[in-house]
């Protein structure tokens, strides 16, 4: 054989060699090689072709302590709320009794001195106030009012709205003495008076010392005989907060 067929020859190889490791090339493809070996895997997972089962089936078909972990985090759910809710109103209800039971309270006197009165002179009621409470009182404010005839029940209303005094500060076990001073009696008045048609009307505003408003209101008939002030079946009233 001459060179040149030897030439030939060995190109000729070359050229099968080349078409053989393309044809290699393009029959490789690396998606649908990973798509095969995902259909391997899926078919070694569920090999009858099955749909995949629900978390109930799972559930139902697992092991005894996966059961038993599911059902033990479900119980501490269940427990757990509540005590959280409990503990939540625990708190209110004791920072509620706290301030209760801290907080001062501001009281009108039992004791108001009989009347001394005639016509042609100023008509003085003395009484006080006292804080019974285990703190200060702050911003206590007072309003008294007298008249001839029975407070009518809207007024009172309209009553705790004119508060005077421009606020001071009650101590605890401290007494204020306050003196209503009224104008002068004429004859009618003083026969009223003596009656015993004279009310007399008392509120007092105050802040605790959780800034928290409170109220108290004294209402009171004057008996000429025995002299004494006695308590109105009405609104003699507290705030109950």
């Amino acid at each position: 054989m001459s060179t040149d067929d030897k030439k030939g020859n060995s190109k000729k190889k070359k050229r099968k060699s080349l078409v053989k490791i393309t044809a290699i090339v393009h029959h490789y493809h690396p998606t649908q090689h990973d798509n095969r070996t995902n259909e391997v895997a899926n078919a070694s997972d569920n090999p009858q072709g099955k749909p995949n089962p629900s978390w109930w089936q799972r559930f139902k078909n697992g092991k005894a302590t996966d059961h038993a972990m599911i059902i033990v985090t479900a119980l501490v759910v269940v427990v757990t709320i509540p005590l959280v809710v409990f503990s939540f109103y625990q708190v209110i209800e004791t920072r509620k009794a706290t301030e209760i039971e801290n907080r001062g309270y501001v009281t009108i006197g039992r004791t108001m001195s009989p009347l001394s009165y005639s016509v042609g002179y100023n008509l003085s009621i003395e009484w006080n106030m006292q804080n019974f409470g285990k703190t200060p009182a702050y911003r206590v404010k007072q309003i008294s009012r007298m008249q001839l005839i029975p407070f009518p029940d809207e007024e009172f209303a309209t009553f705790r709205t004119t508060v005077v005094d421009s606020g001071f500060i009650l101590s605890p076990n401290d007494v204020m003495p306050k003196t209503f001073r009224a104008p002068e009696l004429r004859q009618g008045q003083v026969d009223s008076i003596n009656q015993g048609n004279l009310y007399f009307a008392i509120l007092i505003t105050y802040e605790d010392i959780f800034r928290k408003p409170h109220w108290t209101v004294g209402y009171y008939r004057y008996q000429p005989t025995p002299a004494a002030f006695l308590y109105m079946h009405t609104h003699n009233d507290t705030d109950r907060e």
